[in-house]
């Protein structure tokens, strides 16, 4: 589950001008903990997740985007992205799927995914997975089935 997440914007210019744009979403874990009479603070990246990516000039000269991190704790939490995780990764101990970066930076977050917001359960699955055109009978074939 994601608790915090960092939105990271990166610009790359050899002139005045911007060359290219990258927006990336960085979950990561921290503790405090007291060490002797200090504090010391871990923190760990466990996922950098691509969100944008851009070396087109008008495409970055201006805009806006939102990011809803309740809703995309839901997809990232959603049946479809454990779809996604077994079709693309491989298993770990314990009967876990694998979700390093590797295995899941091509997934995407549809537009609009904000309107299914009101939806609970199998009805937001069902919703989330008609954005990204995949059968539900599919995706709940392979989750129900033994690893």
């Amino acid at each position: 589950m994601i608790r915090s997440a960092v939105l990271r914007a990166s610009t790359y210019s050899s002139s005045a001008r911007i060359s290219r744009l990258t927006i990336v979403l960085e979950g990561c874990e921290e503790a405090t903990y007291r060490r002797g009479t200090s504090s010391t603070t871990d923190r760990h990246v466990f996922t950098t997740l691509p969100i944008a990516d851009s070396e087109r000039g008008d495409a970055i000269a201006e805009g806006r985007a939102t990011v809803d991190l309740a809703t995309l704790r839901r997809v990232l939490n959603s049946a479809v992205m454990h779809y996604y995780a077994r079709l693309t990764s491989f298993q770990i101990e314990g009967g876990y799927q694998c979700y390093q970066k590797n295995f899941i930076a091509r997934f995407a977050v549809p537009e609009g995914v904000a309107e299914l917001a009101a939806l609970r359960g199998e009805d937001f699955d069902r919703a989330l997975c008609d954005r990204y055109g995949v059968p539900w009978e599919d995706v709940a074939a392979l989750l129900s089935a033994s690893p």
